[in-house]
């Protein structure tokens, strides 16, 4: 599958880009992966094992930082508009980003592995008292 990924920024140890360096890293031999961010740091990609030459990434540009009335209307609205010319095609279309990953996890069972190995529950096992 050709799988691309929107991510504001990969360049910090945050939840969100550390759980996507973490599906990466387990599909990427399996799917074929672009990574769109306008910041990246290619050092966390290496050391969450992501193959730098397999796994592609794509510089986004990004307008010139406004702390302005209008800086809420551009990041989520003027920015992704820019952003739309430059993401090719993927398997997955428009959608919204719980959708595309509850589809992945339909497919490929990343995010259940992911919390499992933190030992953290989706919540689908029985609780001890049942």
């Amino acid at each position: 599958m050709n799988l691309g990924i929107v991510i504001p920024q990969l360049s910090q140890y945050g939840a969100a880009e550390v759980s996507l360096l973490e599906c990466v890293k387990r599909w990427q031999q399996r799917h074929q992966i672009t990574i769109y961010t306008p910041k990246v740091k290619m050092r966390l990609l290496r050391e969450y094992d992501v193959n730098t030459k397999a796994v592609r990434v794509v510089k986004l540009p990004r307008l010139s930082p406004s702390r302005g009335r209008f800086r809420f209307l551009e990041e989520t609205i003027v920015e992704p508009r820019i952003w739309e010319s430059k993401i090719g095609r993927h398997a997955f279309g428009r959608a919204d980003p719980i959708s595309i990953l509850l589809a992945m996890e339909k497919r490929m069972g990343c995010l259940r592995s992911f919390f499992e190995d933190g030992g953290l529950s989706l919540g689908n096992d029985p609780s001890p008292d049942q």
